[in-house]
């Protein structure tokens, strides 16, 4: 019930749903006032899986992914149309479409979604094969509804001030307004998460270059503004004996006047108002307010702190106003469209392997769509179609994407056939109330995509019947029994498939993790190189593949504890290393922040150059241990990892002021004591943090 049931309404995607219902809807009135009906629905066929490709993304990334959608569905239109009588022929390209489809998958949902409903049209199209001239002429009416389509999306988008660019940059200032009132876990890591969306968004991106460097600079101080809160939620936990007693009593005003100024200023990137200077008042107050708060703090390092976050975010501030120039020299040049193309072939080559859950999970779709296909012909069923098309939306490449989404898309597509089946039999002889049909569940359609999966599919499935209601006219009961036939059967087909040859994500977490140790390795690196000698060239660009590596852990481990399987790994270990990770990462950046506002390292953190070369032997025994899942570590190889000569230099230090160098120590020394990570007979779950 709760697979059901489960909606996010911040997906509730009303704007772009409404302009695709329309782009679909408009080719079908006009063919209606034509008198030329069929060349209507052939165009809102290609304008139909056109807007799935423009649902979300930058302009530049819709743009490509819809002309992309446009030209793949004229092919498999084409295809379909000619090759519908030759059933080697049809099923070798059904069979290839799926694949492609599915590899799709692993460059974003939008291109999965796209393959998976081209691959429905071709399925849709062979069963009404056409000779060589029509089946141009079936062709040409997709291309020309995916290109209007692609238009009017661009259209709507020079009619709005608002940007996918800018939402995104104003995600990660509304985060980090929630991480500086809540400073939890789970606050960091859709910070983390906000942040990676801003900057896929900004690196696809044609947006005009002053604006779009204003974006770039207000996404690289949020990092720095993260680093400062960072560090002052650490001293309120107890974490730095430098921040002082009075000074920590006064840190959570300042965090609260720090999320009431980034909130505001994540408002006005997000409203983009024609006159930014016209909300700058508002936002000096806000400024103002945190600078007196951070100056009402007695003197200590949380003070310094403060203050410099103030100075960082007023500067953010003048420059997203207008007030002082952007420095062009903090913005990075654009990435060229060329890259973006280098890298979605880049990650289409690294699946091509068995290892790859997408290559599997392409396999397992040709194999299930080519029995799917047999069996719509082989069975007495009067809309056979439906049987493949069925088993293509329900399989996914996971378990919980395949079973428990594959149930609301079930009861989504068998409550849509009952539904529209019904409503399409009302007489219509003018073909008005079928078009207000196509514009009402386009719309939902749309609308709920990532909203619930059961209300999406219920409209996605009336759409399609409505529309081929244009041009077959059979009985209702018979109709919505052969329909509902087909998709038991096409969804037991699908569960089937899964069953016999699963792809289990749990097998794969030890992975996830590993790199996970790996990135935050790497990241410790250069900060020592940057507290050792200044430089730190490679800091950033490590600090976010470590954030990338740290979501991916997370999402595998949550996908694995899903799976109605018995882990090899277990699962606690998992979660204490996911959490020592973020805490060695809390840490790393606090000391970022504090060589970040131009002062020396102090004298324990240049301690950590010293022990820094055991810390990262330790991480990466760690990294074999949790790749290899059955290393155990024994005291005496602790003992060895962690003791140095020098460390007695710096011990004991006092309970109230413990360092950088031992904090680090002690993370990874708790990582150390949770392994093997394989899940033991003898002391199963016994692991703990």
């Amino acid at each position: 019930m709760n697979t059901l049931t489960a909606h996010d309404r911040t997906q509730l995607l009303v704007l772009a749903g409404v302009r695709n219902a329309v782009g679909v809807v408009l080719p079908l009135v006009v063919g209606l006032l034509a008198h030329q009906l069929l060349l209507g629905v052939g165009v809102s066929v290609g304008a139909l899986v056109t807007g799935f490709a423009g649902m979300s993304g930058t302009a530049r990334k819709r743009t490509r992914t819809m002309l992309l959608a446009t030209a793949w569905m004229g092919v498999a239109t084409f295809i379909g149309a000619l090759a519908g009588n030759v059933p080697w022929l049809i099923v070798l390209c059904i069979m290839a479409s799926g694949f492609i489809a599915a590899m799709m998958g692993a460059l974003s949902n939008e291109a999965g979604q796209v393959g998976l409903l081209s691959t429905n049209a071709l399925l849709l199209v062979s069963t009404y094969p056409q000779d060589p001239l029509h089946a141009v002429y079936r062709a040409v009416l997709v291309l020309v509804g995916g290109v209007c389509q692609t238009l009017l999306m661009l259209f709507v988008d020079a009619m709005s001030r608002r940007s996918a660019e800018a939402g995104a940059v104003a995600q990660v200032y509304a985060s980090l307004a929630n991480y500086a009132q809540r400073h939890t876990r789970v606050a960091d890591l859709q910070l983390a998460t906000a942040l990676l969306n801003a900057e896929t968004a900004l690196n696809d991106s044609y947006m005009k270059q002053l604006k779009w460097q204003q974006l770039r600079v207000l996404t690289n101080t949020a990092e720095q503004i993260r680093m400062y809160a960072v560090a002052l939620v650490g001293m309120t936990r107890g974490h730095d004996s430098h921040s002082g007693g009075g000074a920590v009593d006064g840190i959570e005003p300042v965090l609260r006047a720090l999320a009431d100024v980034v909130q505001r200023l994540s408002h006005v990137i997000r409203e983009q108002p024609m006159h930014p200077s016209d909300d700058a008042q508002e936002l000096q107050l806000a400024v103002a307010e945190l600078k007196r708060t951070a100056d009402g703090m007695v003197t200590g390092e949380a003070r310094l702190y403060a203050q410099e976050v103030a100075v960082v975010i007023a500067r953010a501030v003048d420059q997203w106003t207008g007030i002082v120039p952007v420095d062009m020299a903090s913005a990075p040049a654009k990435t060229p469209l060329m890259h973006q193309w280098q890298r979605a072939w880049t990650v289409l080559r690294a699946n091509l392997t068995l290892k790859s859950t997408t290559f599997r999970h392409g396999i397992r779709v040709i194999v299930t769509l080519c029995i799917g296909w047999m069996l719509s012909r082989w069975l007495p069923l009067p809309h056979g179609y439906w049987l493949p098309l069925t088993t293509m939306i329900i399989l996914k490449p996971d378990f919980t994407a395949t079973f428990s989404r594959g149930i609301a898309r079930m009861a989504g597509t068998v409550l849509g056939i009952c539904v529209a089946t019904w409503l399409v039999q009302v007489p219509d002889k003018n073909h008005l109330f079928g078009a207000l049909l196509i514009l009402v569940f386009a719309g939902a359609m749309y609308t709920m995509v990532n909203y619930n999966y059961a209300l999406f599919t219920c409209a996605l499935t009336g759409e399609i019947i409505v529309l081929l209601s244009f041009f077959q006219q059979q009985p209702v009961l018979s109709t919505m029994v052969g329909r509902l036939i087909a998709t038991v059967i096409g969804s037991c087909l699908a569960f089937g498939a899964y069953i016999l040859w699963p792809s289990w994500r749990h097998q794969s977490v030890h992975v996830a993790l590993a790199d996970l140790i790996r990135a935050q390795r790497k990241y410790f690196q250069a900060v020592l190189s940057r507290l050792r000698d200044g430089e730190g060239t490679q800091v950033q660009a490590l600090r976010k593949s470590a954030r990338l590596a740290r979501t991916n852990a997370v999402a595998a481990v949550q996908q694995a504890m899903n799976e109605p399987v018995q882990q090899g790994w277990d699962p606690h270990v998992a979660i204490g290393v996911l959490a020592a990770m973020h805490r060695f990462s809390d840490v790393l950046l606090a000391l970022e922040a504090r060589l970040q506002k131009g002062g020396h390292p102090r004298e324990e953190d240049r301690a950590l150059l010293d022990v820094g070369k055991y810390i990262d032997e330790a991480l990466h025994v760690m990294e074999f241990a949790v790749m290899h899942r059955d290393v155990e570590l024994d005291a005496d190889s602790m003992e060895r990892m962690i003791a140095h000569p020098q460390w007695s230099h710096y011990a004991p230090m006092p309970e109230e002021a413990i360092s950088v160098v031992a904090r680090l120590e002690s993370i990874v020394h708790t990582m150390m004591r949770m392994m093997p990570m394989h899940r033991s007979p003898q002391d199963d779950g016994a692991h703990g943090d």
